[in-house]
């Protein structure tokens, strides 16, 4: 094997469920759009791209590549419910600051936020 060139890579990968969302935002993709890049740019990630898809009858996903790793949301209307990833290597990015702005932004009545550290340790 191959020895890596970073003696440590280190990652918080973070998986938001909200539930009791406004179902009118959950089904709107231009809406999602804004807010995730909106959410993404004032965490300080560094966006790269971002493609979305609009199902039917209804609901949405939206991935967005950045620098920094991912975000990405998919959306059930008629649950009034979304399910998120945050995923970041490094401590450039506000993972909890895009966290509160998409359960703000989807207008949730609950949240549940479950964080896995992910990396491989050094070998020093």
């Amino acid at each position: 094997m191959h020895p890596l060139p970073h003696p440590l890579i280190n990652g918080t990968h973070v998986c938001l469920d909200f539930s009791g969302c406004s179902v009118e935002k959950l089904d709107d993709e231009a809406y999602l759009l804004e807010l995730i890049r909106k959410s993404a740019s004032d965490s300080g990630a560094t966006i790269l791209s971002v493609q979305s898809h609009k199902f039917q009858p209804q609901g949405v996903t939206v991935l967005m590549m950045i620098a920094e790793s991912h975000i990405s949301i998919h959306t059930w209307p008629e649950h009034a419910f979304a399910a998120a990833d945050v995923f970041t290597c490094g401590p450039s990015m506000d993972t909890n600051k895009i966290c509160t702005l998409l359960e703000t932004g989807l207008e949730a009545k609950h949240a549940v936020k479950t964080m896995v550290s992910r990396g491989l340790p050094s070998d020093e």
